[in-house]
């Protein structure tokens, strides 16, 4: 009996080491009849255009030029961000296959939650990858994905890098963030193209001040010419023309802002500065320590602005001088 029982574990043993061997053989097959990289494109310098969309309608177009890449035609984008995802299309490989008895349903959910992703490069606007991405693993180490021409859905990551994939394309619980896109940069004039600018101090307008950039000259609030070091001057034009903004934001989540305390004006561009209640500062992402004001450009554009960077520019014109 006892050896019957013995040769009968035994041939459960092998029957279990069958079915593992064959499903390991099985997706190794499937993997390396696949090209690993058959997501990726290598040379990412001859990217052209990026063009991302999400399942309730949001889409993001991401176009070089010579200088830099522009989001939807408008704004100018965040360099981290285009650099993180120009790393992810070089590096991104397929790490195995989905199990058969799975596939059904994650070509079903990628259809649902899916994010498309289409490639072109500059040369005549020649479409080099089209795919959607899928939800993360289980494990939250790699993304499911399905090229847009095929049924078949793979699995998919970086290797070396320890997480899913999905936030490198700027997607947040299964959809886009336009905003998190565009460059925090509130002003896009380098120092030496600013030819006036002007701080207006709403609590004390006597401390406020107006500067002719080309002539390197300070006027106080009447218009009065200040001596000053041109030397100062400079060094406070080209700390405005890189003011950035914590982030942008939806002007319903701050329409009880308070009262206006400062108004910066370069060119053609204008700054307004309010005072920020923090009672509507009631988002995880926010650290309650850290000071904010609410800053809206040309009337239309509204980000929140943190106090420690403003500091360095609202300031008096006795500082000018002392």
């Amino acid at each position: 009996m006892k050896r019957k029982n013995m040769h009968k574990k035994k041939f459960v043993f092998f029957v279990l080491l069958v079915i593992i061997i064959f499903y390991l053989y099985n997706d190794k097959k499937i993997s390396s009849n696949s090209n690993s990289n058959m997501f990726a494109v290598e040379d990412t310098s001859s990217i052209s255009k990026i063009f991302l969309a999400d399942r309730n309608g949001t889409s993001i177009l991401l176009e070089k030029n010579k200088n830099n890449w522009i989001l939807n035609k408008k704004y100018d984008v965040k360099k981290s961000s285009i650099n993180i995802l120009l790393s992810t299309i070089k590096d991104i490989r397929v790490h195995k296959s989905v199990p058969i008895n799975a596939t059904n349903n994650i070509i079903k959910d990628i259809a649902t939650n899916g994010i498309k992703v289409e490639i072109y490069s500059n040369k005549k606007n020649k479409l080099l990858r089209s795919y959607t991405l899928g939800q993360p693993t289980a494990d939250y180490l790699s993304n499911y994905i399905i090229n847009n021409d095929e049924e078949t859905p793979y699995i998919v990551n970086i290797p070396g890098f320890n997480g899913f994939l999905t936030p490198r394309y700027g997607v947040q619980v299964n959809n886009l963030d336009i905003n998190s896109w565009r460059s925090t940069l509130i002003f896009k004039k380098s120092a030496k193209k600013i030819n006036n600018l002007s701080l207006t101090n709403f609590l004390d307008s006597s401390k406020s001040f107006s500067i002719n950039n080309k002539e390197c000259l300070l006027y106080d609030f009447k218009q009065n010419q200040v001596k000053v070091n041109k030397n100062i001057i400079d060094k406070y034009v080209k700390v405005c023309s890189k003011l950035n903004c914590e982030s942008y934001s939806n002007i319903n989540k701050f329409n009880d802002y308070n009262k206006l305390l400062y108004e910066i004006s370069i060119d053609t561009d204008t700054l307004k500065i309010y005072e920020l209640n923090r009672d509507l500062l009631k988002y995880k992402e926010h650290n309650y320590n850290v000071k904010r004001m609410l800053g809206v450009l040309n009337n239309n554009q509204y980000m929140l602005i943190q106090a420690h960077v403003f500091n360095k520019v609202l300031i008096n014109i006795d500082e000018f001088v002392n």
